[in-house]
């Protein structure tokens, strides 16, 4: 009996299944800094271990299996209504595709064990709510975001016996490089709003790159004199956008209808596609445009109703003028600040 308790004693015990986590997105929302990286952008865990996604954002965790391209967030709908605007015309774009999310970037899928050559997504988590997934298999597993293509991490998964970082030492250094990506957000945004000060009549909607978007009109106050063009730029490498102009009641209407949008139901096409025709620019704002003041750029970036990299509005009437992001809501705002 001595013996088998020696035994038994030599035999080893199995570690449990640890948990790492990785935060996905995160920024200064104060600030209108949305981070589009992942902290720890590695992790590296052993195989049986599992992750839990923090979402700090409107983010998936997507990885792909062998040969599958990343789910579209939105998909082509049937054909919008005709609508005329306040002043009784009726707008161009009738009869164009609608466009609503895609269920399959939206919809989670694949289920919570991510392994080779198999395909699992987070979808957009409800709140949102952490998930925690599965590594049965050891190799270097890549996901990425539905809504952001740029953005990318990495869960290595090595053998039980191999020696790994400690998880608490991976995500320290992960939430160090999170602040100090923040604060190099801000200084980049701070140049560039300085060098379109000094421009007077530009305007960058949005702005960023691969690792951060600012959501956020640069500069959020214009003032020009009447008859001046002013040039909205999109440069955002990452966001969709737009100008929306008109009676604050019309723009929360479209803000909240944009927000119900989902798979089979279309974004409003107000939103969707620029308020005039497309054709020669500048567009021409008296602050009366369509009976109540309303003029949208468009979405601009993304199919299918994609706007140009520009967007030129002359200003003729004196007069104070707030504009919006639909897409983001009354955070993304600015003013036009038209003087005689």
């Amino acid at each position: 009996m001595a013996g088998v308790g020696l035994i038994a004693l030599a035999a080893p015990v199995a570690a449990s299944a640890a948990t790492a986590t990785v935060v996905v997105g995160g920024g200064d929302m104060k600030a209108g800094i949305m981070l589009t990286a992942n902290y720890p952008a590695v992790t590296t865990i052993h195989q049986g271990d599992k992750v839990r996604f923090v979402f700090a954002g409107f983010h998936t965790v997507t990885f792909l299996g062998k040969g599958a391209k990343l789910p579209s967030l939105v998909t082509l709908l049937g054909p919008v209504p005709a609508a005329n605007d306040a002043a009784g015309q009726p707008f161009w774009w009738a009869g164009r595709r609608g466009v609503g999310l895609d269920p399959r970037g939206l919809i989670p899928s694949g289920g919570t064990a991510v392994r080779r050559g198999r395909t699992v997504n987070t979808g957009f988590p409800h709140t949102p709510k952490p998930v925690t997934l599965s590594f049965p298999e050891t190799g270097t597993f890549v996901f990425r975001c539905v809504q952001h293509p740029l953005m990318r991490g990495v869960i290595r998964v090595v053998p039980k016996e191999a020696a790994i970082t400690p998880l608490n030492a991976q995500m320290g250094a992960g939430m160090a490089r999170q602040r100090a990506d923040i604060v190099a957000a801000k200084k980049k945004v701070a140049r560039a709003t300085a060098m379109l000060a000094r421009k007077g009549a530009t305007v960058d909607v949005g702005y960023g790159d691969r690792t951060f978007d600012a959501e956020s009109m640069l500069p959020r106050t214009v003032t020009v004199g009447a008859g001046t063009t002013v040039t909205f730029r999109f440069p955002d490498a990452q966001e969709t956008h737009t100008v929306t102009f008109g009676p604050d009641a019309l723009i929360d209407g479209f803000v909240k209808a944009f927000e119900a949008a989902g798979p089979g139901v279309s974004a409003p096409p107000e939103v969707l596609y620029a308020s005039d025709a497309p054709g020669a620019m500048p567009v021409v704002y008296t602050g009366t445009n369509h009976g109540n003041g309303f003029l949208n750029s468009g979405i601009a970036g993304a199919a299918p109703a994609p706007s140009p990299k520009t967007w030129r509005v002359t200003f003729t009437t004196p007069g104070s003028y707030t504009y919006v992001c639909i897409i983001h809501g009354r955070m993304m705002s600015g003013t036009i600040v038209v003087t005689a």
